[in-house]
């Protein structure tokens, strides 16, 4: 009976012991796992040698995917400066699904290495290499391609994000900024907001508030009030 009684008591503290080690670790875990407070990791945010060594291996797609997933969720090693092989990838590169989505994730980020990175994916979507030729040619397209203007005006704008003939790209926005029809004054401002140069804010101040403004408000091209991509180095 003596032995029968240790034994209850030994068995009933192991048990106590082990719901208050419980209690105190289910307090540790909740709060690993609150919704409020200070954001935690759930990695180390780091892509390690062998990491990129699986990247370089893939292709072009897959390469562009993966490398737009890490700048999203800010990974080091996953920024701009990965971005330096995009020309590589153009004409490999293609608007599919995952990659839309992504780079409209990346587009409306309120990181500037974020937004740069969605701009260098649609530059490469698109075909165009970061050079002046390049920069020349959407400016002749869009003199003879009025149904093209929106498309051709944007990429004009992210080339000169990108540092290729930012000022050539700013005259050119001005003169479809203050023509009279509405859809290329649209599709001008709509460039001025992804040029993102500093000498764009007093002209988009000043259609804005004047008359013009109706008309670039109207139509399939109206514009909308996103924040504009300021230029970020991808050195």
């Amino acid at each position: 009976m003596f032995f029968r009684s240790r034994l209850s008591i030994l068995f009933a503290g192991t048990i106590g012991l082990g719901c208050l080690y419980g209690l105190q670790n289910a307090g540790v875990i909740s709060g690993l796992l609150q919704l409020h407070g200070a954001p935690v990791a759930a990695s180390s945010s780091i892509l390690s040698e062998h990491d990129l060594e699986a990247i370089n291996a893939m292709a072009p797609q897959d390469q562009a995917i993966r490398l737009l997933e890490c700048t999203v969720n800010h990974y080091q090693g996953g920024g701009c400066g990965n971005y330096k092989r995009a020309d590589g990838w153009i004409g490999q590169v293609h608007a599919d699904p995952k990659l839309r989505s992504l780079s409209e994730t990346a587009y409306y980020s309120n990181d500037l290495r974020v937004r740069a990175a969605a701009l260098e994916i649609r530059r490469v979507e698109a075909g165009y290499r970061k050079t002046p030729e390049t920069m020349d040619q959407l400016i002749d397209a869009a003199r003879v391609e009025p149904a093209r203007l929106y498309f051709l005006l944007s990429h004009l704008a992210i080339l000169g994000n990108r540092g290729v003939e930012p000022s050539k790209g700013f005259d050119t926005l001005m003169q479809y900024a203050r023509d009279p029809d509405g859809k290329a004054c649209a599709a001008a401002i709509n460039g001025l907001r992804l040029l993102g140069t500093e000498n764009m804010i007093a002209p988009l101040l000043e259609i804005f508030h004047g008359d013009t403004s109706a008309d670039c408000a109207s139509g399939p091209h109206a514009i909308s009030p996103i924040r504009a991509c300021s230029p970020v180095s991808c050195a």
